[in-house]
């Protein structure tokens, strides 16, 4: 981002930051345009056969409505995982993939 001023006796009297977001090729314009991918929910997946089962859940084999393609799908138990205290490991999974 390129920062103007007003007076090269003040460089902290900093104008252009709203002119910022009117220029098209802006970096952050662009950024701020671009659409969040909205979360998957269960709701966009059709579940087939039970691929596996582990302490917290279930891994199905599932069908991706909205991309058409197939994938596996992990079902966790909250509780379980709680319990358990793994929420840390969870997340960073969740990350990873």
């Amino acid at each position: 981002m390129i920062m103007q001023f007003n007076n090269r006796d003040d460089p902290f009297a900093e104008i252009g930051s709203a002119d910022v977001l009117k220029e098209e090729s802006s970096p952050l314009l662009r950024v701020l345009k671009e659409e969040k991918t909205p979360k998957p929910k269960i709701t966009d997946f059709d579940l087939m056969e039970v691929v596996g089962i582990g302490n917290f859940g279930k891994v199905h084999k599932a069908f991706n409505k909205k991309q058409n393609r197939l994938c596996a799908l992990k079902v966790l138990k909250k509780e379980s995982v709680a319990a358990m205290k793994h929420v840390d490991h969870i997340i960073n999974e969740r990350e990873v993939l």
